[in-house]
């Protein structure tokens, strides 16, 4: 916004393209922007492949989407603006984006200025497609964090050019880095720290700073999960008579604690825990009606319900389906809703670049050996500082003991594993141990509180 108004204020005009790795990423900029743009102050086209239908799609951004085909009559209207160097937002993939410039001619460029969102999960193969449609005298800003997952490659890279081959934000860390100019000025590029946090609390911007920022500050300290009216001990009226009720669910449900981790007993699963899937889902559907849209001070619809108020992460897919089933079971949700618990459900990689205002991570694992197999894995850092960072206002991390307590054999895992184990054995205090009807395979559990 800043760029449209300089511009606009020196009586010129620019061309920006929005890109990353996800569509998730790239919607949750431009679905910004409808509301802070001026009439007339800029055509904003979130383009779309030919064959994608809408689902999925930001209501907010249904008005601004446009088919990557010349057949599409939007699509004209995007191409003479842009071809008469007017103001345009663009928003689109790589894919998107370089299919674009080949209908095009692929010659000339089309677009002034880059922004790259997430880009330490965007490969520099695929950014340099995006780069492909910039014109020369281009600027490009790339807005990254690499204590967050990085993108996955089949094989390691060469030790020592990591850069060349990981992610964009990277590349441009290591640009040019140790090199200096005639007047012994360094060359490279010095990443600029962005400090504030306006998505979560004070607890959990707390408790990402430990993970290797430096200072962190919450912009809305005391934030707190609204929910009306408020849970007591007592079983929901509204929960299912299939779905288990402990009157310490109440208080893992307690908007005065933040962050929350429920630790069990279980000692068998195996990458799928139908137990802790029946708890997270007690969880989720004891707030069903009750989660407060900060945004319209009601409770949130059954569908909006998924698509803002909860998400749900998993290292494997078995135990993502297992919570979907569970979940379907248990609300029986029409159409729209049940696609919407589908993509509420998901595993950390592709839940990078989302927010929630209410955050649930199930492990699924307490078989030892398979802890031991998956060490590097389960305890990377940057994967663990996804799944804390997505809430709002409330993160609840269900596991079992034996992967709270496992000590990996590497290094480098056991290096990683510290930020696990302080979250549920530093950071949190010592709560209270209970037990759940209808869930023994859990044995007795713990619930720890900050």
């Amino acid at each position: 916004m800043a760029l449209v108004r300089q511009t606009r204020s020196e009586g010129k005009s620019i061309r920006i393209v929005v890109t990353g790795p996800t569509w998730i990423a790239i919607d949750n900029v431009l679905r910004k922007l409808p509301g802070r743009l001026k009439p007339n102050e800029a055509l904003l086209v979130r383009l779309k492949s030919t064959e994608a239908g809408d689902a999925g799609i930001d209501p907010v951004l249904l008005p601004y989407v446009v088919a990557n085909t010349p057949s599409d009559g939007s699509y004209g209207q995007m191409m003479a603006h842009l071809d008469a160097s007017q103001t345009v937002i663009v928003g689109a993939t790589a894919q998107q984006i370089g299919r674009l410039m080949r209908s095009h001619g692929g010659e000339v460029g089309l677009f002034d200025y880059l922004l790259i969102d997430e880009a330490s999960q965007m490969d520099v193969a695929y950014a340099t497609v995006a780069m492909s449609s910039l014109v020369g005298g281009a600027s490009v800003t790339v807005v990254g964090d690499d204590l967050q997952m990085a993108p996955i490659h089949p094989i390691d890279p060469p030790v020592g050019s990591e850069h060349l081959v990981g992610s964009i934000y990277d590349f441009f860390k290591h640009y040019r880095r140790g090199q200096t100019n005639d007047a012994g000025e360094s060359r490279g590029l010095t990443p600029v720290m962005l400090d504030r946090s306006y998505r979560s609390n004070r607890e959990i911007v707390e408790f990402v700073e430990t993970t290797g920022y430096e200072k962190l500050t919450a912009e809305f300290p005391d934030l707190r999960t609204l929910v009306t009216p408020p849970f007591s001990a007592e079983r929901p009226e509204h929960l299912a008579a299939g779905l288990a009720w402990s009157p310490a669910m109440a208080e893992i449900l307690n908007p005065e604690h933040p962050l929350v981790a429920v630790v069990h007993s279980d000692r068998y699963s195996s990458q799928r825990n139908d137990s802790e899937a029946a708890l997270v889902t007690s969880l989720v559907a004891s707030l069903a009606g009750r989660l407060v849209n900060p945004e319209t001070d009601q409770p949130f619809d059954p569908k909006t319900f998924f698509e803002k108020g909860i998400g749900i992460v998993t290292p494997h897919r078995a135990q993502q389906a297992a919570v979907i089933e569970c979940l379907i079971a248990a609300l029986d949700p029409d159409e729209q809703t049940a696609d919407a618990i589908v993509r509420a459900v998901d595993t950390v990689e592709r839940f990078q670049g989302q927010e929630k205002t209410v955050m649930f991570a199930s492990f699924g694992l307490g078989d030892g050996d398979q802890i031991a197999t998956e060490e590097e894995f389960l305890y990377n850092l940057n994967r663990f500082n996804v799944v804390v960072s997505r809430a709002k206002t409330k993160m609840v991390v269900v596991l079992s003991r034996r992967v709270a307590d496992y000590l990996p054999k590497d290094i480098k895992a056991l290096r990683h594993s510290r930020l696990l184990k302080n979250f549920v054995y530093g950071f949190l205090r010592t709560g209270s141990t209970f037990s759940v009807a209808g869930l023994e395979d859990l044995g007795e559990c713990e619930l720890r509180v900050r």
